[in-house]
C-alpha cells in the first residue's frame, strides 16, 4: 500500500511542475500607454514654425495636428465672413428673418460657407501637392510622405494663430482681410523655405525650385472655382 501511495505522489508532482512552468512562461498583456501630446513642442513649433524640420516620422500626430488646427482655424474665419459678405453684397441678408424668411438666409448662409469650406481643404491639398511633386522634381529623390506631411503640417500652427487673429478683427472686412493674405504668403514662403531646406535643394535650382512652386499652386488653385461654381 506505501508503494502505491508513492506512485501516487510521484505521478501527481510532474503534472504540477509542469502546470508551473507553463504558467511562468505565459506572456502577460503589456498596459498601452496612453496617448500623450507635448504641448510645449506645439507652442515652440508656434514660435518658431521651421524647428517642424527637425522633427521625424516619429512626430508624425504633430504634423497632422498642425494641418487640422489650421484648417479649424480657417472654419473659424469662414463662419464669421460668410456672415459678413451676405450682409455686405446683400443688403436683404440682415432683413429677410424680420420677413419669416429665416430660412432663405439659411440657404444662403450654407452655400457660401459650404464652398469656403471645399476651399480650405483645395488650398491645403494643392499645397502639399505642389510642393511635393516639385521637391521630388528638383532633389532627385522622391519624398518620404509620412515625413514630409510631419514637418510642413508642423509649419502650419502658425496658420490657426493668423486665422483666429483675422476672424477676432473679422467686423473689419478689410483688415480681417488683410490679415488672412499676411497669413496665407507666410505659409506659402514658410512652406517653400521648408521644403528647400529639406531635401536640399541647390543654390543655383532654389529660383526655379520657388518659381514653379508658386505657378503651379496658383494653376490648381485656380481651378477651384471650375469645381464650386
Amino acid at each position: 500500500m506505501e508503494i502505491e501511495r508513492n506512485e501516487g505522489v510521484e505521478s501527481v508532482e510532474p503534472t504540477h511542475t509542469a502546470h508551473q512552468a507553463s504558467a511562468q512562461t505565459t506572456p502577460q498583456a503589456v498596459p498601452r500607454t496612453p496617448l500623450q501630446i507635448d504641448f510645449k513642442k506645439i507652442l515652440k513649433l508656434l514660435a518658431n514654425p521651421l524647428e517642424s524640420t527637425k522633427l521625424t516620422e516619429k512626430d508624425f500626430l504633430y504634423g497632422i495636428i498642425g494641418l487640422a488646427s489650421s484648417y479649424v482655424g480657417f472654419l473659424i474665419w469662414s463662419m464669421f465672413m460668410t456672415k459678413k459678405i451676405n450682409a455686405l453684397f446683400n443688403p436683404f441678408y440682415e432683413l429677410a428673418s424680420l420677413f419669416g424668411e429665416s430660412s432663405s438666409r439659411a440657404s444662403q448662409f450654407f452655400a457660401m460657407y459650404s464652398k469656403l469650406l471645399l476651399t480650405g481643404i483645395w488650398g491645403i491639398v494643392a499645397l502639399l501637392g505642389v510642393v511635393w511633386l516639385v521637391s521630388w522634381w528638383q532633389s532627385g529623390s522622391k519624398p518620404e510622405i509620412k515625413a514630409f506631411v510631419t514637418r510642413i503640417g508642423g509649419i502650419h500652427y502658425i496658420g490657426c494663430a493668423g486665422y483666429l487673429l483675422a476672424s477676432i478683427f473679422a467686423a473689419s472686412f478689410g483688415l480681417s482681410m488683410g490679415i488672412i493674405i499676411i497669413t496665407l504668403l507666410t505659409l506659402l514662403v514658410l512652406t517653400l523655405f521648408a521644403a528647400a531646406e529639406m531635401y536640399s535643394i541647390a543654390r543655383e535650382k532654389l529660383s526655379l525650385y520657388i518659381i514653379v512652386s508658386i505657378a503651379g499652386y496658383v494653376v490648381l488653385f485656380s481651378l477651384l472655382p471650375q469645381l464650386l461654381f
